[in-house]
């Protein structure tokens, strides 16, 4: 066996590796100078290279019921580290595949050392960690995040339940999150003064904005939010219990129960269900003709756009950041979840899409807003370089 996996420094069994790496657990005992070198560089590697793997096993867990409160399955690696899981399997991997040297692993995530172990070449030194102790700690810890979810979300529903018969019916829409640069005037952080330009404009907060911030945002019937849409009922009886439940026979079994483990820790899936009822609602009530939001490709903009499609409201996508080398969630998925249009900051970014898999045609150029006023930035030629647009 070329790779030796132990859930501690300490055991006995790492002293005859020729080099080791820990990716969670004490190293304590450990040779310093036999640490692997360059692992920051081969882990960015082996990262990349996974893609293609994670897309995949993304597709494969999203056609099952509950994949929606799910972070692994959107790909997103900036709140999922189900990518980073299987770039060490592929680094581990490749080590077990040679025969000119000896790898010591540390690892005490019990369920990624169960995956680890059943790889070939991977011998297990140290008997698997405790698995059942951590899974109840989070599923606990869960549960307690999930009911604090539904009793904050009942309590906006109730405390906003007017807004539902003041809202605008048959208007287009923007569907923007309650950003702290956005005001009562209609002037909003990711649309500028769009609301200004064109009177019939209305705008709809994301539950992610909490009463007394949607209070400051109401005008009356061209701002309101979608926790006013909310059953208090539905939140107390459904978020509670809201989670991501995969399947068994999935590929790295292992690594999804982790995932699934973690991610049902938080309140995040309560949210996403929240999320999608009051949207369902509001879609339900207002039948706007044309919804724009900023686009990011979570789980949730997937459910509006299928529910916005099966009412034949039509859905625009604003390209809310820059589509990074690894924001693997713009990745497109299905097809009934894209939204009709997608404006682009630019050029680049259209291609970057399109590189992920997108069809082009559904993909416009547009801009971004850079400045709220004619005035520019004085060039500093000394100052250091932020971001290059």
């Amino acid at each position: 066996m070329s790779v030796i996996l132990a859930a501690s420094g300490r055991s006995a069994a790492l002293r005859a590796t020729d080099r080791w790496v820990a990716i969670d657990g004490d190293d304590t005992g450990l040779d310093p100078a036999r640490r692997a070198a360059d692992l920051a560089d081969r882990l960015e590697a082996a990262f990349y290279a996974v893609r293609d793997d994670w897309l995949a096993l993304a597709r494969d867990l999203r056609r099952q019921p509950t994949a929606d409160l799910g972070i692994a399955p959107t790909a997103a690696a900036n709140i999922s580290d189900l990518g980073l899981m299987l770039a060490w399997t592929r680094l581990i991997a490749g080590w077990a595949a040679a025969a000119d040297t000896r790898v010591g692993v540390v690892c005490a995530d019990p369920w990624l050392f169960r995956h680890l172990a059943a790889l070939p070449g991977v011998a297990a030194a140290d008997p698997p960690p405790d698995l059942l102790r951590p899974a109840l700690r989070l599923a606990a810890r869960g549960l307690l995040a999930r009911g604090r979810v539904a009793l904050r979300m009942a309590s906006a529903a109730l405390s906003l339940r007017a807004q539902r018969r003041t809202a605008a019916r048959r208007q287009p829409a923007l569907l923007v999150y309650g950003h702290p640069a956005s005001s009562r005037d209609g002037t909003d952080a990711y649309f500028g003064n769009l609301m200004h330009r064109l009177a019939h404009l209305v705008r709809v907060l994301h539950v992610d904005a909490p009463p007394a911030r949607v209070r400051d945002l109401a005008d009356g019937r061209r701002t309101v939010s979608l926790h006013g849409f909310g059953s208090p009922l539905f939140a107390l009886a459904r978020l509670p219990v809201a989670r991501w439940r995969p399947n068994a026979a999935t590929a790295h079994p292992w690594l999804v129960r982790r995932a699934a483990a973690r991610g049902g820790a938080t309140g995040h899936p309560a949210m996403v269900r929240w999320q999608v009822h009051c949207q369902d609602r509001w879609l339900a009530a207002c039948r706007p003709p044309v919804v724009a939001w900023p686009w990011e490709n979570h789980a949730w903009e997937r459910a509006f756009t299928r529910a916005a499609r099966e009412r034949r409201t039509a859905t625009l996508g604003y390209q809310h950041s820059t589509v990074a080398r690894g924001e693997w969630n713009y990745a497109p998925g299905e097809a009934t979840g894209r939204p009709d249009r997608v404006f682009c900051a630019g050029t680049a970014w259209r291609n970057r899409l399109i590189g992920f898999g997108h069809a082009p045609d559904p993909l416009r150029v547009a801009g971004a807003l850079r400045a709220a006023t004619n005035r520019m930035p004085r060039f500093d030629p000394q100052a250091p370089v932020f971001v290059a647009l």
